[in-house]
């Protein structure tokens, strides 16, 4: 090829590129196919060409959806879109959610699959990479600046636990700005505003999508009261409305392309299941995409959940460690095993109920024995008595090397006006403890715990004291038994206190009572100047 041909093949190259970059700015359609080939399903498609409106250079979208729809990856595809299409350097894209964590292991998880699905096929094609930029762990997309320096974060993650939302979403005024707001459903109203305060340019955008789980919400609020929030456009996708369900083909041309991208969308069976068993409110919310019908008086706040999502415990060498567990023995409940180090509390082990006490047993001790934990902590209502018993007099378990403690949750509380029960006093210090941020629970993995303290309601007895709802009464509205929850929560009860020169040795048996605590804490302060 003559040096003249080259030059010609090079600039035609040039501006077949430019030519193309110009159609995906308002096709981003095209681009999805033909740079990372990928295709989007019909619900998909409306919100990508909602949030890249030609005709508007500020759009605002609000998207209420059901599980399983491709909303977290719809969100990465447009941010990799803005970045790919646009200049790096006078773009910014920022993402938020609930949980720092949910930023990482989900919107970049998707941004960098959408990467390594680019590179492959601008290989397979003979032709240049043309996604700008790096991944980071941070996690953030940067693009080198030309002739040096600081390189540039083009896709920025945001943490919802900053203490001053509002400010720091400020100092972003690139020519355009997308902001991703994901799982909106739980973010504080504070973000919405940091939202607002960074799309003041012309060519901005903002994508809030998520779960319409809770009501008097600020991702409710922008639905209910449309006079004020006029400014967003709003949509909604319920599982009736996707490919599973419509038979819309997403890869017409392929049909094992089709098969594979719907397998990971809702299913048919999944939605029948959960009109049969799921309590009303959550069959609206995860199934129809739609707001509960009314209040659901969860225990467990989402600032709460959020706050022990972003707590990041790094348990000090030589920090006790503590096995709860909450046992099953028959029917669809399962035995479950957490691990609390320091405060860091995680999902251990967890299997189908066993019947036989003495298996519960030897099954407690072994995972006591395997984690060295200090103190073993079980359910000992119930049938959990019989395990408890079992654990504390068979000879087997006699050379025990740590404190057997049996939680009774019927038990009277420290203070029968304030919990009516020893049960509801724990759940509520566990929910203090992940309000101040000293509890750090694995939110974003463990779905099954995520799910239940989600679900978790409670109400007000007589003496106007907090009575967590009872697994009976979850089971006739339709709701699983907490079995994760409860055992996190034994993981969690503190009895730190009970360890003294005077008290239990390792291998001793404890029967758990709130009132015996809440007086040797009385005891404990007594003394000159302090109030007994």
């Amino acid at each position: 090829m003559s040096d003249l041909t080259q030059v010609t093949s090079t600039a035609l190259s040039f501006l077949r590129g430019k030519s193309k970059s110009r159609i995906y700015r308002s096709d981003p359609e095209a681009w999805l196919h033909d740079v990372i080939g990928k295709r989007w399903w019909s619900k998909q498609q409306e919100i990508a060409h909602t949030v890249v409106d030609p005709t508007k250079k500020h759009t605002m979208t609000i998207v209420k959806s059901c599980n399983g729809v491709g909303k977290t990856a719809v969100g990465a595809d447009l941010a990799t879109w803005a970045v790919s299409v646009l200049d790096p350097m006078e773009t910014t894209v920022l993402i938020t959610a609930p949980i720092f964590g949910q930023i990482k292991a989900n919107t970049f998880r998707y941004i960098a699959d959408n990467y390594s699905l680019a590179r492959a096929r601008a290989e397979f094609r003979g032709e240049p990479f043309t996604l700008p930029g790096y991944i980071i762990g941070d996690p953030a997309l940067k693009v080198d600046r030309v002739g040096g320096g600081l390189p540039k974060s083009v896709i920025q993650a945001k943490r919802p636990a900053d203490q001053n939302l509002i400010s720091s979403f400020q100092g972003t005024h690139d020519g355009y700005v997308m902001v991703v707001l994901d799982e909106a459903g739980g973010l504080p109203e504070d973000l919405w505003i940091g939202a607002n305060a960074v799309t003041t340019n012309e060519n901005v955008a903002i994508l809030a999508i998520g779960n319409p789980d809770d009501l008097n919400t600020p991702f409710h609020r922008r639905f209910q009261d449309r006079d004020k929030y006029r400014e967003w456009k709003p949509l909604s996708i319920s599982a009736f409305e996707t490919p599973n369900f419509t038979g819309e083909l997403i890869y017409p041309d392929d049909p094992v392309k089709d098969a594979e991208v719907k397998s990971l969308l809702v299913q048919r069976d999944w939605a029948e299941m959960m009109e049969r068993q799921a309590h009303p409110n959550v069959y609206l919310s995860k199934v129809l995409g739609e707001f509960p019908s009314d209040s659901t008086h969860s225990f467990f706040t989402q600032d709460a959940i959020n706050k022990s999502g972003d707590t990041e415990i790094d348990p000090p060498e030589g920090a006790g460690r503590v096995l709860g567990v909450d046992l099953a023995f028959a029917g669809e409940d399962s035995t479950c095993m957490y691990l609390n180090q320091g405060g860091k509390i995680r999902l251990h082990k967890k299997y189908n109920g066993e019947s036989d006490y003495m298996t519960q047993a030897r099954n407690c001790h072994e995972e006591a024995l395997r984690v060295g934990a200090n103190v073993l902590q079980v359910d000992a209502s119930g049938p959990g008595e019989g395990v408890f018993s079992l654990l504390d007099t068979q000879p087997e378990f006699a050379d025990k090397p740590y404190i057997l403690v049996g939680f009774r949750g019927g038990k009277a509380s420290p203070d029968n006006s304030a919990w009516a029960q020893a049960r509801s006093w724990s759940y509520d210090m566990l929910r203090r403890a992940m309000q101040m941020g000293e509890v750090d629970l694995d939110i974003v993995g463990d779905k099954d715990l995520r799910d239940q303290l989600n679900a978790q309601t409670y109400g007000i007895n007589d003496r106007q004291a907090i009575q967590i709802t009872t697994k009976k009464e979850m089971r006739k509205a339709g709701l699983h038994s907490p079995d994760n929850l409860d055992a996190a929560i034994l993981a969690f009860v503190d009895s730190e206190y009970l360890v003294n020169p005077h008290g239990p040795k390792k291998g001793d048996r404890v029967a758990f009572d709130p009132n015996q605590f809440l007086n040797d804490w009385r005891s404990q302060l007594s003394g000159p100047g302090l109030p007994v």
